[in-house]
C-alpha cells in the first residue's frame, strides 16, 4: 500500500468493515511510510513499513517493473513468525474486492490435504498469472524463500512485472499449480468486474471508496451491514 494516495483510504476503510484481508485469520498491511490503520481506541493499529520505495519503474508493453519491491514484501511476510501458522497466503492489492470465505471453498477442492505444496492460476491471458489476487500455500512460499537466489541467476527477471517473476520463478522450482479462473472477475483476464454478481473470489480494480463499497455491496450484501468492532487480545 503506497501511504499518499487512494489506497490508503480503501485500506482503512476495508479494516472498519473487516473486509478484505481484514476477514482472514491473520492480515497484514505493507507501506512505504509509517501510517495508521485505525488511530483506535482500543489500540492503534499501524501499517508495517518496507524499507523500500514502492515506485516502480514503467516497462514494457502491460508490465510494470515492480519485482524488487515484491522481494521485500515477499522477505517481510518470511520474517513474521505468524506466516509459519497458517497453511495458506494471499497477496491482495488494495483496490481489489476480495472475499476470503469464497476463497476457502475454492481451496477445499484445490487442495484437500492442507500440506499441499501448491499455487493457483487465476487468469486466461498471457501467463495465467494476475498479481490481484495470488494464492499460495506456505510450502509453495517456503520453496520459493529456499530457491528465490537460483531464480535471480537463472531468470531474466529484471524487465519483468512481479507477477511473472512469480510464476516463472515457482515454475522454474517445480512448484505445482492448479488453474482456477473463477477466482478474479478482471478485464485483463478476460472477465469484465463490474457488476459484482458472478460468484468471484475478487473484483479488480476499484480505486474509489465508493465504488469499492458498492461492488463489495452486490457480491456480498452481508459484509456492508455493520462496522467492526476492532478488539485485540
Amino acid at each position: 500500500m503506497r501511504a499518499h494516495g487512494p489506497e490508503l483510504s480503501l485500506v482503512r476503510m476495508q479494516l472498519s468493515k473487516g473486509a478484505s484481508i481484514f476477514a482472514c485469520e491473520d492480515w497484514a498491511v505493507y507501506s512505504d511510510k509509517q501510517v495508521w490503520l485505525s488511530p483506535g481506541p482500543p489500540v492503534r493499529l499501524d501499517a508495517t513499513v518496507l524499507n523500500t520505495s514502492l515506485v516502480a519503474r514503467t516497462g514494457v508493453v502491460e508490465h510494470i517493473l515492480n519485482v524488487e519491491i515484491f522481494m521485500t514484501a515477499f522477505e517481510q511476510v518470511h520474517r513474521d513468525a505468524r506466516f509459519k501458522l497458517h497453511d495458506f497466503i494471499v497477496k491482495v492489492d488494495p483496490d481489489a474486492v476480495f472475499i476470503p470465505y469464497r476463497l476457502k471453498s475454492h481451496l477445499t477442492l484445490a487442495a484437500p490435504e492442507r500440506d499441499s505444496t501448491l499455487y493457483l492460476t487465476n487468469c486466461k491471458a498471457s501467463f495465467e498469472f494476475y498479481g490481484a489476487l495470488e494464492v499460495f500455500s506456505r510450502k509453495a512460499l517456503e520453496t520459493y524463500f529456499k530457491g528465490q537466489s537460483t531464480c535471480k541467476e537463472n531468470l531474466p527477471w529484471k524487465e519483468w512485472g512481479e507477477d511473472m517473476w512469480m510464476r516463472k520463478c515457482l515454475d522454474f522450482l517445480k512448484v505445482p499449480h492448479m488453474d482456477d479462473f473463477g477466482l478474479l472477475s478482471d478485464a485483463y483476464c478476460g472477465a469484465e468486474p463490474s457488476p459484482c454478481t458472478s460468484g468471484a473470489v475478487a473484483f479488480h480494480p476499484f480505486k474509489a471508496p465508493e465504488t469499492y463499497m458498492h461492488c463489495l455491496m452486490q457480491a456480498d450484501p452481508q459484509a456492508t451491514k455493520v462496522d467492526t468492532e476492532i478488539v485485540v487480545n
